[in-house]
């Protein structure tokens, strides 16, 4: 039997099934892994364009939350507090829809959403590879939308203009922009920046440690992946559980079948 790169190593540790591991370390060939397509010109320089603007935003929020005469209290804290708890939740969100639904056939989501994440279970070293703009690009132009009303306060809109809004969004998009890179972080080990290790460490946002759970398969839990907060209180009520059954019952589709179906294909190719 050949010995696996180091590479192959890393990108199948703790997830895949016993059987779908073994048969791929014993190829060499880390070819058999899948890898995250790349993206056109034009899709690149909205990315671009997106990650210059969307940090700009919010530092105007925070400018402009700074010059309000409201005062920064106990409410500006759990404002705070709350757009970091919602940035995980929804970060949940995107991660448990796109791992259990759909196809990478799909228009539009099925290359630039689904994929990556089913790419990610049998590769999850694969994202350590991705360069900042791929990895960071399509959150960014998802988030200027709410950043541009937050930042343009049109008055007839509800909240719109309140320095509590301000607080709220700024937190939100602030740890909501870096998710992915958080998640990178999560999967790099010691090859994360120093900074991003400490910030593991206080549990300010996602560490390997709290990671982990979702690279067993059938990697069905702890979605959420900017600090993980959120995980253990939606593991407790069965939250995506209960989700997919009204999914399922409404639907008829069932809950990660292709993802499953990219796991056995790995393997087959392996043999």
């Amino acid at each position: 039997m050949r010995t696996p790169s180091p590479e192959l190593e890393d990108s199948l540790e703790g997830s895949l099934p016993h059987g779908t591991r073994r048969g791929l370390e014993e190829s060499a060939d880390a070819t058999v892994l899948p890898k995250h397509p790349k993206v056109g010109d034009l899709s690149r320089g909205l990315e671009r364009g997106a990650l210059i603007g969307a940090p700009l935003v919010v530092l105007m929020l925070v400018v402009m939350r700074s010059a309000s005469p409201e005062p920064f209290d106990l409410v500006t804290l759990a404002l705070i507090v709350l757009g970091i708890f919602a940035a995980d939740f929804v970060s949940g969100v995107v991660h448990w829809a796109a791992d259990t639904w759909g196809s990478k056939e799909w228009p539009l989501i099925g290359e630039r959403l689904i994929e990556p994440f089913r790419v990610h279970h049998v590769n999850p070293r694969d994202i350590c590879r991705r360069d900042m703009v791929d990895l960071n690009g399509d959150i960014a132009i998802l988030s200027l939308p709410l950043l541009l009303w937050a930042l343009l306060r049109t008055e007839s809109l509800p909240l719109a203009g309140s320095p509590r809004t301000l607080e709220f969004v700024a937190a939100f998009v602030a740890f909501t922009l870096p998710t992915n890179l958080i998640h990178r972080w999560a999967h790099a080990g010691r090859e994360a920046p120093w900074f991003a290790r400490q910030l593991q460490r206080t549990g300010l946002i996602l560490s390997p440690r709290t990671h982990h759970p979702h690279h067993r398969p059938p990697f069905d839990r702890d979605y959420c992946i900017v600090n993980g907060w959120c995980n253990p209180l939606l593991r407790t009520i069965r939250f995506w559980r209960g989700f997919e059954w009204v999914v399922s019952k409404s639907t008829g589709a069932e809950p990660r079948a292709d993802d499953r179906a990219v796991v056995a294909a790995t393997f087959a190719r392996s043999r």
